[in-house]
């Protein structure tokens, strides 16, 4: 199951890899085109390398998190169907992260913000958000890094224990003869 996460997980970040190319070339280029057609360029905000290392971070362990919990959910599905109505479980916490950052925009240190980035299925989202607006401490984020590792690395193995194709191959392992 961990190869399958971590390859679809890599694929993912080679899409926002691919993203962030891309807006660089709009970057460099973008005003001269947008000039040469006629138009005045928006001014960008610049924002600090910090905030993009906080954002690649929190994504590949939100990422890990919740593939994790969608293969758990997945293993135990017996049917399409089953894993559709199982699927808000694993979407609710996004839902609340989600409306959650509405709250953070508005006074990203309040203490809504600080709870959110400490909760390891809602810091995916309000950590990179809060680094972002620049109103979060270092401390917090490492803490709110570890949690999030933490957590993502005891749901996968949850995740693995469910599966029951990993079941067997453990069973068979332990009962191998050692030669």
């Amino acid at each position: 199951m961990a190869g399958k996460v971590f390859g679809i997980g890599g694929a993912c970040l080679l899409q926002v890899a691919i993203w962030v190319a891309v807006a660089a070339l709009v970057a460099a280029f973008g005003e001269d085109i947008v000039r040469a057609i006629g138009g005045e360029p928006p001014t960008l905000p610049n924002l600090p390398l910090s905030a993009a290392f906080v954002y690649v971070v929190f994504f590949a362990g939100g990422f890990f998190l919740y593939a994790s919990i969608y293969a758990a959910l997945g293993s135990i599905a017996t049917s399409g169907q089953d894993a559709q109505n199982m699927q808000f479980a694993a979407m609710a916490p996004l839902m609340v992260a989600f409306f959650m950052a509405f709250g953070v925009m508005n006074d990203p240190e309040s203490t809504l913000a600080v709870v959110a980035s400490l909760i390891p299925f809602t810091s995916l989202i309000v950590v990179p958000l809060r680094a972002i607006l620049g109103a979060i401490p270092g401390p917090q984020i490492a803490l709110a890094a570890l949690l999030l590792g933490s957590v993502s690395g005891e749901v996968a193995e949850r995740a693995t224990r469910l599966c029951p194709g990993i079941r067997r191959l453990r069973s068979r392992v332990r009962r191998a003869p050692f030669l």
